[in-house]
C-alpha cells in the first residue's frame, strides 16, 4: 500500500491498534540513523553506540516505533523498498499481499517456504505453488462461493 507521508497527522490512527503495544522510541539522531541495508556487520562498539541513541518514550514523542513487544515476542515491521499493496479479500479480516518485485521460481519457492514457517501463511499457498508452479489469489470483486465462470 502507498501513501504520501505527508498526509499524516501526529496521531495513533495511523498505527494498527495491535502496534500499539509496541515500543516508541526516540532517536536522538535520526538523520544521521545507520541505514537498515548495511553490507557490512556492525561491529560491537558501533551496535552498543546505536542501542545508546535509542530512547524509549511516549508516542507524541517518537519517531521510532519497533517491532519488540512484550516477553521478547514481535509484530513484525518491515520496511519494503519497493511499491507493494495489501487488499482485503472477500474473506473478510484476511488479505492478499501484492509484490513489486520480480522473482525466479527458485526466489519465490524460498519466500513462501519463509513466510510459512513464521507462520504468516497457510501450507496450502506453498502446496499450491508447489503443485502448480505459482500462487493464486481472488480478485478483489470475486466474492467467495460465486462462480464468476459461468457470466
Amino acid at each position: 500500500m502507498t501513501s504520501d507521508v505527508s498526509n499524516y497527522s501526529k496521531s495513533l490512527e495511523h498505527i494498527p491498534k495491535w502496534m500499539r503495544t509496541g515500543k516508541f522510541i526516540l532517536f536522538k539522531d535520526l538523520d544521521n540513523m545507520p541505514p537498515s541495508s548495511l553490507e557490512e556487520p556492525l561491529d560491537e562498539e558501533a551496535i552498543k553506540k546505536q542501542l545508546a541513541s535509542y530512547i524509549e518514550t511516549s508516542p507524541n514523542e517518537a519517531n521510532l516505533i519497533t517491532s519488540e513487544t512484550e516477553r521478547g515476542m514481535h509484530f513484525p515491521v518491515i520496511d519494503i523498498d519497493f511499491p507493494a499493496q495489501l487488499i482485503e479479500s472477500s474473506n473478510p479480516g484476511h488479505y492478499h499481499l501484492y509484490l513489486s518485485r520480480r522473482m525466479t521460481h527458485a526466489q519465490y519457492g524460498n519466500l513462501l517456504k519463509a513466510l510459512r514457517e513464521a507462520g504468516i501463511i497457510q501450507q496450502g499457498i506453498v502446496n499450491q505453488f508447489e503443485r502448480l508452479g505459482a500462487t493464486y489469489a481472488r480478485l478483489p470483486w470475486v466474492r467467495r462461493g460465486s462462480d464468476e465462470s459461468q457470466k
